[in-house]
């Protein structure tokens, strides 16, 4: 297979190629543009949801010219001499941790919501990092926090032979983003789109998420280097001379939008973003360092420090 076939491709259409292609018993770890342009944040997308983010990794596979990784499941003598355990005793242990989950305190909430219902709870706590860590209070979060989010689930998912479910397809069916079909996310990416760009359109955010997994690109990384561009755009550091025209307003999903595929492609001002916050307040320069949050170059988490 040449990898000029599948260059450029994003990763859930590359995915889904390779999967016609290869067959149904290969799993697959795939990059999107995001990785082939090495965006420092760039993940490596498996089973065409989930993203092994926040470090770069598909950046590395990028670096390598390396768009794919697919490995065909099969019987071996490893799964053969795996049965020949004392299958009693491993089942009695796979069913007590399992009945130990389902009796947590917090099951019911992770297996219905995962922790997207927590949104509120954090808001009201003062730790929600709201409009790139300016304040800890979000007037929006009702709006993004997960029992909303519920209107959008057409059915749960889980991770192999997880028994909590937490996962869940989502759809949503009319207006802007109408026919738009993915998962839903968890707290972190709710809040680093949501909150901390001071986005409240749920639908807006649950678009942007899935974007996010399709470009290849870290939703809770991405998220925080919008809200820092954001706050320089509202401070008068950056001009729509600086953003290729882009007016990076709080809640602007379309700014949001445009951004994001400029960084994945690395076009313009997105080249910069590329970097992430502490490169990029260094690259922008005039005081920017003050409003580039990290944790030895990266990007901080849903919640405010001071809070915690």
């Amino acid at each position: 297979m040449c990898i000029r076939d599948r260059w450029g491709l994003d990763s859930r259409t590359a995915a889904e190629a390779l999967q016609a292609e290869l067959g149904k018993g290969v799993k697959l770890a795939v990059i999107g543009v995001g990785g082939e342009n090495r965006v420092r944040y760039a993940c490596v997308m498996t089973g065409t949801r989930h993203a092994a983010g926040r470090t770069g990794l598909g950046a590395v596979m990028g670096s390598k010219n390396l768009k794919a990784i697919a490995v065909h499941r099969r019987t071996s003598e490893v799964s053969r001499d795996f049965r020949s355990l004392e299958e009693e005793a491993v089942r009695r242990l796979v069913r007590d941790y399992r009945e130990r989950i389902r009796t947590a305190p917090r099951y019911e909430t992770y297996a219905r919501f995962s922790n997207s219902a927590f949104v509120k709870w954090a808001d009201e706590a003062g730790i929600l990092a709201t409009r790139n860590y300016q304040h800890v209070r979000f007037e929006g979060a009702e709006r993004i926090d997960g029992e909303r989010l519920m209107d959008y689930v057409t059915r749960p998912r889980s991770c192999h032979r997880c028994p909590v479910h937490c996962k869940a397809e989502v759809e949503i069916r009319s207006g802007r983003y109408g026919g738009v079909r993915g998962e839903r996310p968890d707290i972190e990416p709710i809040v680093n789109l949501g909150a901390k760009c001071g986005l409240d359109d749920p639908e807006a955010l649950l678009y942007l998420y899935n974007l996010a997994g399709t470009l290849g690109i870290d939703a809770i990384s991405t998220g925080g280097v919008l809200a820092f561009a954001m706050e320089l755009y509202e401070r008068g550091l950056l001009s729509t001379e600086d953003t290729d025209g882009i007016e990076l307003t709080w809640g602007n999903a379309e700014a949001m939008e445009v951004t994001m595929k400029r960084i994945a492609r690395r076009e313009g001002f997105g080249d910069v973003l590329a970097e992430g916050v502490r490169l990029a307040a260094h690259i922008i320069g005039r005081g920017a360092k003050a409003y580039a949050h990290h944790a030895n170059g990266l990007e901080l988490t849903a919640y405010d420090p001071r809070g915690g």
